[in-house]
This record gives structure tokens, sequence and C-alpha cells, in this order.
């Protein structure tokens, strides 16, 4: 039992510093939906996401995972979530 508190204690870790990247990547997700309707520009981007989903893809086979298809799971929710804050702030 003791190793499994161990490796709970990790994730524990694990999951702070995701919520500290989540944080950032959300201040700057703010900053793009200001600049867009500032300027005029729509606040979906298909292309882009597109462009992500594939870096992701391609860092997620990088790193020998094969999850890749829940890996993208995580990313269709982080990007629709990001979509949301730029559309109400």
């Amino acid at each position: 039992m003791e190793e499994i508190n161990k490796l709970r204690q990790k994730i524990n870790e694990i999951d702070s510093r995701i919520i500290e990247l989540l944080r950032e990547r959300f201040d700057i997700v703010k900053e793009i939906g200001i600049h867009k309707k500032k300027n005029g520009i729509a606040i979906k981007d298909a292309a882009r996401e597109k462009e992500v989903m594939d870096k992701i893809v391609e860092k997620t086979k990088q790193q020998g995972m094969r999850d890749i298809q829940e890996v993208k799971e995580i990313y269709n929710s982080i990007i629709s979530v990001s979509r949301n804050i730029q559309e109400k702030d």
C-alpha cells in the first residue's frame, strides 16, 4: 500500500503542474481572444486547431506513447475550452 501512496503522490504533483500550465495557457488564450476581437478576427480558426492537433499527435508519437486517441480527446477538450474562453472575454 505504501508504494501505491508514493505513486499517487507523484500523480498529485503532476496534476499540480498540469493545472499551472493550463492556467498559463488560458491566460495567453484570453490575450489572443482580445486581439482577435479588436481586429475582427473569427474566434474559431480550424486551420490553427488542425495545426495544434497535428503537432500534439507528432509529439505524442515522439514520446513513444501509444494512447494517441486519448491524448487527442484531451486536446479536443482543451481547444474547446480555449475557444469558449476567447468567446466570453
